[in-house]
């Protein structure tokens, strides 16, 4: 205490005259500087003081110190009852000149405006009060408000220190009301809940309303520090219009009990940010710092009507502290609603927030005002290790008619685990669903992203409904999704446009390596009814990165579902994919049914293409009466190009079958891709120059068909090719009797022992089955004996009679390699030996030098 401080005693109860607190306030209101008022009532107590009118305002500094009542032990002894005080009358109030005031250790119940108002001024503390509840903390008796600061700064309600914590509940408006300046902190308080903070005692507005105030601080990050805000009748916290900057609310049980074992919840959300409250913080990425908001009737953390810059870190929303347990909010665990620029969780372990067990969504963003926020390095749906389900009961996170959203990010530690929700893990819905981006996640997995954990039972890892311009993974190093041990992985329904869906695993773990599959499709493209259409869907690409691996997805036998399905589009383009192996391109993963399905009426689609990296690898089906690629009925103008098919269970293309569809002369019938002809390879040969094809196609007249030509170890299991290796295309022409044939040279040289077949591509785009396949055979070797009794022989041998007889061959000779080289056909006919398989011409020694060399004719 001060020196010269004095202190004024309150001795009796009544409201006027000597020794009492009406008196004490006068007389430091009169005496300069800081003063003190203590308590020596007679008698054992509770004691009550009813002023019969307004208590005089605070004016000159004073500490009003309640606990130094004889017998006070850590609650109220003193009473101070504003029922007879009047109308527009406070408990205390405490003006500019008082500032460094403190009011401490009083139960402060019913009186017509606040517990405590203080309007102007700096320093004030307000501790160790019942301001609403009666002197054994349970009993409501209402004020109209708890705490009222306005144009103060600086103050302090509650504390870190012993005891120093407020029991702020039971009023008829706000618990605690911030307007202008600030700078206070809000701390160790019980709000809207009793003593020992495990019954309701609702404040009937917020438990703590800032209001166009700046830089506040609602708990910490000592335990100390925690305030309980729980059960009160609108939201635990609300920070409203934009003067409401810069403020941390951290460390609080916003909506359980104060033992943290149960839900009380407050009315409507946990923390409401609105009327844009800017660049404020809800926890942080310090230890500590994360609140618990949990249990309340709306979302656990809102922000509407043009709430922005703020940050939402390191909080459990939906658990209780463990976050191991779900004591959900009823509605969403975030809700962004017209709210702009918002970061949700952050790069760290420190800024994640676990967004799990809650009533409706994780993450909820509505209105084309919920634009460019970013919801990055959460726990959705899981516990806050990361390993089990605690799902949201509909999506992790959904998105309506919001724009420029990110979820996840590229930087290390962005991605978001997003598992374990009733429906689906991401959701973008509407029209007004404009150029949202979802990076680096794992969707369907645990942290680890080696065990499944699901999304939905029957829903989707991801689903794009009507919505535009969605981006999907990418390119770039940590752009890329895992969406895994989902019902489907992606799912595109009514007229998603523009979507690109890049460098994602789907279906297999983080390694890429591993199967986890999703449960029926890896991407769908949905089948639709009406006139909508999916329009320029682009699946991978050509780019390094791009691809997109699609692997080991329908695990369920009675499904059969394929790796990717596409239903009623324009403009959709699959390339640089790898669809049935691994990351690596080469360690089969399977999807049980068709890698590829094209369903009805598509338009321009495009598997594979010309462009370098264009083409898809397609492989590995396991289901033996499943394709590589399926075209059903009612598509056309699915054109397959330089793609790698190869080890699929029936065919490499089916276009009905099986059986496969066989060819018709002049190509008049219709079906899939119009049950276009394949050509007939008759001839194959391959050597260092690359290799050439003879063949005929037998089709519609006077048209131009694309026909590419491919090579692989082996026939499918019907005898007609697949195509592990691409050799090259050829334009050509049927000519006017619906038959031409072909005599081509490939550039790429194909494996010894392999087989040739082909494919060919209306103007229509529509691509046919693959031909039977054909051997390919390989140029042997020539050999020359040196000359003897004038003569010298040269000879080449083939593996079997079977591959000397696929072709025609003729021996040529020069005697000059200089350019123009002019090869001439020697005039002798070989001998045949060995079965067939050898042939010899002999030659007449010369001096001049002569050259050979074997052409496939």
């Amino acid at each position: 205490m001060p020196a010269l401080a004095a202190v004024f005693t309150v001795t009796n109860v009544a409201d006027a005259g000597p020794g009492t607190l009406r008196a004490a306030i006068t007389n430091a209101n009169a005496a300069a500087g800081l003063d003190f008022i203590h308590f020596n009532l007679a008698g054992p107590g509770p004691f009550t003081l009813a002023p019969a009118s307004p208590l005089p305002a605070l004016t000159d500094p004073v500490v009003i110190d309640a606990t130094t009542q004889p017998g006070y032990a850590g609650t109220p002894r003193i009473r101070l009852n504003g029922t007879s005080a009047g109308a527009a009358s406070s408990g205390f109030r405490i003006e500019a000149g008082a500032s460094g005031s403190t009011v401490r250790g009083f139960a402060i119940v019913a009186f017509s405006r606040y517990g405590i108002e203080v309007v102007g001024g700096a320093s004030n503390v307000i501790e160790a009060c019942h301001l609403g509840v009666d002197v054994d903390g349970l009993t409501p008796v209402a004020n109209s408000g708890g705490v009222f600061l306005v144009s103060a700064t600086g103050c302090i309600v509650g504390g870190e220190a012993p005891g120093a914590g407020n029991i702020i509940s039971g009023n008829l408006n706000d618990g605690v009301y911030i307007e202008n300046n600030g700078g206070h902190r809000v701390q160790g308080n019980l709000i809207g809940v009793g003593l020992g903070g495990t019954n309701r005692a609702a404040n009937l507005q917020q438990g703590v309303r800032i209001r166009q105030s700046a830089n506040n601080l609602v708990g910490g990050t000592n335990a100390a520090a925690r305030n309980v805000i729980s059960a009160n009748a609108v939201n635990g916290v609300a920070l409203d219009e934009p003067g409401s900057s810069n403020n941390v609310v951290q460390g609080n049980f916003i909506g359980l009990n104060a033992p943290g074992t149960a839900a009380l919840g407050n009315t409507n959300h946990g923390v409401f940010l609105t009327l844009r409250a800017r660049a404020n913080t809800i926890g942080g990425a310090v230890p500590g710092a994360g609140n618990v908001i949990a249990g309340n009737r709306f979302s656990g953390v809102g922000l509407s009507f043009g709430a922005r810059d703020n940050v939402v870190q390191g909080n459990l929303i939906g658990t209780l502290p463990d976050g191991m347990v779900a004591a959900g909010n009823l509605q969403d665990g975030v809700s962004l609603a017209a709210a702009t620029n918002n970061l949700i969780g952050g790069d760290s372990p420190a800024a994640r927030n676990v967004i799990a067990g809650n009533g409706r969504d994780g993450v909820g963003l509505i209105g084309s005002a919920a634009r460019s926020n970013q919801i990055a390095g959460n726990f959705i749906g899981v516990n806050a290790v990361g390993t089990a389900r605690l799902g949201n009961a509909l999506s992790g996170i959904w998105m309506t008619n919001a724009v420029w959203n990110v979820v996840g990010g590229t930087n290390p530690g962005a991605g978001n685990v997003i598992s374990g929700n009733g429906l689906h893990g991401v959701y973008l819905s509407g029209p007004g669903t404009v150029s949202n981006a979802l990076f680096g996640n794992f969707i369907g997995t645990d942290a680890t992203g080696t065990v499944g954990l699901g999304n939905g039972g029957n829903y989707f890892g991801i689903t794009v409904e009507r919505a535009s311009g969605t981006r999907i993974g990418g390119p770039l190093p940590g752009m890329g999704n895992l969406i895994s041990s989902n019902n489907t992985g992606i799912y595109l329904a009514a007229a998603a446009t523009n979507t690109v869906i890049q460098g994602n695993y789907i279906g297999t773990d983080v390694t890429g390596l591993q199967p986890l599959g999703n449960f029926k499709d890896g991407i769908v493209l949905g089948q639709l009814s009406g006139s909508d259409f999916f329009v320029n869907t682009l699946i991978g690409g050509t780019e390094p990165g791009a691809g997109n691996v699609i692997a080991a997805n329908g695990d369920g036998v009675q499904f059969f579902r394929p790796g990717l399905t596409i239903g009623r589009s324009s403009g959709t383009l699959v390339q640089g994919n790898r669809i049935g192996v691994g990351a690596d391109g080469v360690t089969p993963l399977g999807n049980i049914g068709h890698a590829v399905q094209v369903e009805a009426a598509p338009n321009e689609v495009l598997i594979g293409g010309d462009a370098p990296a264009a083409g898809n690898i397609i492989a590995h089906t396991v289901d033996p009466l499943r394709s590589g690629i399926r075209v059903r009925d009612g598509a056309t103008g699915v054109r397959i190009e330089g793609n790698a098919i190869y080890s699929n269970g029936l065919f490499g293309i089916s276009l009905s079958g099986p059986p496969a569809t066989p060819n018709d002369p002049c190509d008049g019938d219709g079906g899939p891709n119009l049950l276009q002809n394949f050509p007939l390879v008759t001839n194959a040969v391959t050597g260092a120059n690359g290799t050439l094809v003879r063949g005929r196609l037998d089709s519609a007249p006077n048209k131009n068909y694309l026909l590419q030509f491919y090579a692989n170890p082996a026939p499918d299991n019907s005898g007609y090719g697949e195509g592990m290796m691409y050799l090259g295309a050829a334009s050509f022409s049927a000519g006017a009797n619906c038959t031409n044939t072909f005599n081509l040279h490939l550039p790429a040289t194909a494996p010894a022992g392999w087989r040739i077949a082909a494919t060919a591509t209306d103007p229509a785009n529509n691509t046919s089955e693959f031909s039977p396949s054909l051997p390919v055979v390989t140029v042997p070797p020539l050999t020359i004996t040196p000359p003897t009794n004038g003569a010298f022989t040269v000879s080449w041998q083939f593996n079997t009679a079977a591959e000397a007889a696929a072709g025609a061959w003729q021996l040529l000779a020069t005697t000059n390699l200089a350019p123009p080289a002019v090869w001439l056909p020697v005039a002798e006919s070989p001998v045949i030996l060995s079965n067939g398989t050898l042939y010899r011409v002999t030659q007449p020694a010369t001096n001049a030098a002569r050259f050979y060399r074997l052409q496939f004719q």
